[in-house]
């Protein structure tokens, strides 16, 4: 069930306005933290890597057009793998694994053969858990991406935010 709190954060991220929660900001600092060199092992992992990419599609939704971005944390090229770099009080591996996001960053970086969470715990920042996800078929691929989007419009539709989304997300050739 949807709370108005949860409807307002969606209609403001349609419209491009970003609103950041006390885990979000903490999640962004331990970042920052990381690409500064200051947590051991996983700085070290990190370091000569590019950092803060962003990657992009064009999808075709039938009547209209969707642009499909994301930034990804670490990218190795030269070795074929995304880092996404996590903070979390609550650790639950499901929460990762069973996520799209990566079926997202694998979408958005054909190159890619290797996905890897690497979840610190908020008491201990030094523990850090490895979630390692290999690159589906491409067919499993384009269904994950596609069943996403469309359960992403059907809810806009029920929630009657489509024309607001229309409004201020669709791709318009630019």
């Amino acid at each position: 069930m949807r709370t108005e709190k949860s409807l307002e954060s969606l209609k403001n991220n349609i419209i491009g306005k970003f609103v950041t929660t006390e885990a979000i900001e903490q999640g962004f600092k331990y970042e920052e933290e990381v690409f500064a060199g200051k947590h051991g092992k996983i700085s070290k992992l990190v370091k000569d890597l590019e950092k803060q990419k962003w990657g992009s599609k064009i999808i075709d939704c039938g009547d209209f057009y969707i642009r499909l971005s994301g930034k990804v944390d670490v990218i190795d090229t030269e070795r074929k793998i995304i880092y996404d770099i996590k903070h979390t009080s609550n650790y639950n591996p499901k929460h990762y694994l069973d996520s799209i996001q990566h079926y997202y960053y694998f979408y958005l970086f054909p190159e890619i053969e290797d996905f890897y969470y690497l979840v610190a715990q908020a008491k201990n920042k030094e523990d850090v858990k490895v979630l390692h996800v290999k690159r589906p078929p491409e067919q499993e691929l384009q269904e994950k991406v596609k069943e996403s989007i469309t359960t992403i419009i059907e809810g806009l539709k029920e929630f009657d935010l489509l024309e607001t989304f229309k409004k201020h997300k669709l791709y318009k050739g630019r």
